[in-house]
């Protein structure tokens, strides 16, 4: 009897699991994430953070808008990363009294918040693509680090701004 109870309660976890939304039960991918629009015009990444894998190689990462939404890139400045905002220790937690570090590497990476400048190469695809690169190797980032960057997009017309963020 245990063993029938067990089989029928493994049954119903997995077909529970078959019920998920995609975007709930999918793998992730980080060289495409995708923007979703709350019914308030928020604006959600599937991801946060971004986690960009560390190969050596250039990384790039195509952000995607519902083609069937109202949401559309700005052709200027749709997506930029402005600084890094901490650095990460080989566990993935903050590393403690990294503030000098974090500000040398920003300096040497030329960001400027106040700009909207974007420290990565980052282009217009289209109105629901925008991609940015980030550098294989970024020699002056020794651990992983966590970078602030900012999406802008209009619905109706309106300015909406969200700014999640990309692990390194």
């Amino acid at each position: 009897m245990k063993k029938l109870l067990a089989l029928i309660l493994g049954a119903v976890a997995i077909a529970g699991c078959r019920s998920l939304p995609e975007s709930v039960g999918g793998t992730f991918d980080p060289a495409r994430p995708l923007i979703t629009v709350t019914a308030e015009n928020r604006l959600v990444v599937n991801q946060e953070p971004i986690i960009v894998p560390r190969r050596g190689v250039d990384w790039t990462i195509t952000w995607q808008l519902p083609r069937d939404g109202k949401a559309r890139f700005l052709k200027e400045k749709g997506i930029t990363i402005e600084l890094l905002d901490k650095l990460l220790g080989p566990d993935g937690n903050p590393m403690r009294d990294s503030e000098a570090q974090v500000a040398r590497i920003n300096r040497e990476l030329g960001a400027d918040p106040a700009r909207e400048r974007s420290i990565f190469g980052c282009k217009f695809r289209n109105e629901y693509e925008y991609e940015c690169v980030i550098p294989g190797h970024i020699r002056q980032i020794q651990y992983h680090g966590l970078f602030s960057y900012t999406i802008r997009v209009t619905i109706d017309g309106k300015l909406v701004i969200s700014d999640p963020r990309v692990m390194y």
